[in-house]
């Protein structure tokens, strides 16, 4: 199943960030989004580390740098009291956990 996630998804996994599905203000559909309890620029620099890495780079089909960059120029920050939480509209959440809860 983690040949369907984005890159961007797969990386923030590896990052340990718990990426869910979020329905921001105003959308019509789902997408991956984060909370963050520190500074956005932690996972900035957390991306930007795991760029450097070769395992998610190797396994892509596509440029990692352009798919990413392009979620960033798309992406939302909604303020939720004590975390912010970070989407962006344009990547697909890909749940990577069996759903049990339909048999």
């Amino acid at each position: 199943m983690s040949n369907d996630k984005h890159q961007l998804q797969t990386i923030l996994e590896d990052c340990e960030y718990k990426c869910i599905s979020y329905a921001g203000r105003a959308m019509n559909k789902s997408c991956i989004a984060v909370y963050l309890r520190n500074d956005i620029g932690n996972m900035f620099s957390d991306i930007i580390k795991s760029l450097g890495d070769t395992g998610p780079i190797e396994m892509a089909q596509t440029d990692p740098f352009e798919d990413i960059s392009y979620a960033f120029k798309d992406m939302r920050i909604d303020a939720m009291g004590k975390h912010t939480i970070v989407y962006f509209p344009s990547v697909e959440y890909v749940d990577g956990e069996a759903d049990d809860s339909e048999a």
